[in-house]
């Protein structure tokens, strides 16, 4: 049980997020998936869409999991960026964070509203999120709201200003 409460902090830990507009579907996203940037034109000619809010929320507590903080700070918000260096945002989240392995982990969007936070447009999403412990084989699940920026041609997320405080006093 320990160590499902240990994953559980991993994914929560990372996942204190925040997003704008788009729709959440029905879209699970496993280890296995694309990052949730990137997306595939059918040919060269047509427009590269964005993915759903739910695709890129899944597609980040899917990478937090693997502990790949370097791509997850590519994906923070400019405006935090700015703040914080990689290897600031790097060390903090290694700081924050055990060493977990898991079997899978499944996030999928249940419920999602239009928010506003700091005057930018949001998404909140309720997201489901199921892990699965290597040494037991149990499952568990569990639910938590976060939040995307729309920034456009892309999704972006904020630490709140808790974690970027602690971060850059580290």
């Amino acid at each position: 049980m320990k160590k499902i409460a240990t994953i559980a902090s991993v994914i929560f830990a990372s996942a204190t997020l925040v997003v704008a507009s788009g729709c959440g579907g029905s879209t699970t996203q496993t280890l296995n998936s694309a990052p949730p940037n990137s997306t595939t034109a059918v040919n060269q000619t047509e427009p590269v869409k964005k993915p759903e809010a739910g695709v890129f929320m899944a597609s980040l507590i899917k990478t937090s999991c693997l502990g790949q903080w370097d791509r997850i700070y590519d994906w923070l918000d400019p405006s935090q960026q700015a703040q914080i260096s990689k290897s600031q945002f790097v060390n903090y989240k290694q700081s924050q964070n055990e060493d977990v392995s898991f079997d899978y982990v499944s996030a999928k969007p249940v419920d999602q509203y239009p928010t506003t936070l700091d005057g930018l447009k949001m998404m909140a999403l309720t997201m489901k999120i199921t892990v699965a412990d290597p040494d037991s084989g149990k499952e568990s699940t569990f639910t938590d709201t976060m939040h995307a920026i729309d920034r456009g041609n892309h999704w972006t997320f904020r630490m709140t200003d808790n974690q970027l405080k602690e971060a850059l006093s580290q």
